[in-house]
């Protein structure tokens, strides 16, 4: 699991979807994608896929619960809260996007400094 800050930007991402009520989802791909990039929080990424999924026509709870359970037990690794940071700035333009771009790079910036540091 990563660091709260990263959490604390995905919760922050996540508010701004909520906020203007975003539907990220044009696709089965992206889904099973932003499921991924919140697979780093374990548990506490599964409300925050589901704040993300209801925009969806279609959203179904229940399958919202299989598919990040199904993702929360593979192997996948998560890829950075960057892709939905992306996906969000394609569709969407937003002064709050963007700040959350910038503190995401600069938290990924840190970690990889630390690690080289550390190793």
């Amino acid at each position: 699991m990563k660091t709260t800050l990263s959490y604390g930007a995905a919760l922050e991402l996540v508010n701004a979807i909520e906020r203007n009520k975003f539907n990220m989802i044009p696709s089965d791909g992206v889904w099973i994608n932003i499921a991924c990039c919140l697979k780093q929080f374990g548990e506490s990424g599964r409300s925050l896929f589901h704040r993300v999924s209801c925009f969806q026509k279609k959203y179904d709870p229940q399958k919202v619960n299989n598919l990040y359970s199904a993702v929360l037990g593979s192997s996948i690794q998560s890829p950075s809260l960057l892709y939905m940071v992306d996906l969000a700035e394609k569709i969407y333009t937003s002064e709050s996007i963007k700040k959350i771009r910038e503190e995401i790079l600069k938290e990924e910036f840190n970690q990889s400094f630390q690690s080289i540091n550390y190793n």
